[in-house]
C-alpha cells in the first residue's frame, strides 16, 4: 500500500494488523484507540465552540467548518503527533 492509501485506513485496522507481528501480539488496541478518540473529541470541541461564527460568516473560515477549531495549532500538533507515532514492542507509543 502507498502512504496515501494507508492514511485512509482506520487507526483500529492498523492496530489490528500490528497485532499480527509477534512483538505486538499483546498490543492494547482499546487503549490506543481511546487516545486517538480523545484527540478527535478535543478537535471536535474546538469546532463546535465556534460553529456559530461559521454560520454567521463562513468566509472568515474560508468556507471550511473544520477551520473553526479555536486552536488550530493544537489540531496541527495532534495530526503531526499521529503522523510520527510508532509503537514499541512493549505496546507503548513513542
Amino acid at each position: 500500500m502507498t502512504d496515501a492509501e494507508l492514511e485512509r485506513v482506520p487507526v483500529v485496522m492498523n492496530l489490528v494488523v500490528a497485532r499480527g507481528i509477534p512483538a505486538f501480539a499483546n498490543l492494547d488496541i482499546a487503549r490506543h484507540v481511546s487516545v486517538v478518540d480523545g484527540w478527535a473529541r478535543e478537535i471536535q470541541h474546538g469546532i463546535d465552540r465556534h460553529a456559530y461564527r461559521f454560520a454567521r460568516n463562513p468566509a472568515e473560515f474560508d468556507h471550511s467548518l473544520a477551520k473553526t477549531n479555536h486552536c488550530p495549532s493544537a489540531s496541527a500538533a495532534h495530526m503531526e503527533e499521529l503522523r510520527s507515532l510508532s509503537v514499541r514492542p512493549d505496546g507503548n507509543w513513542e
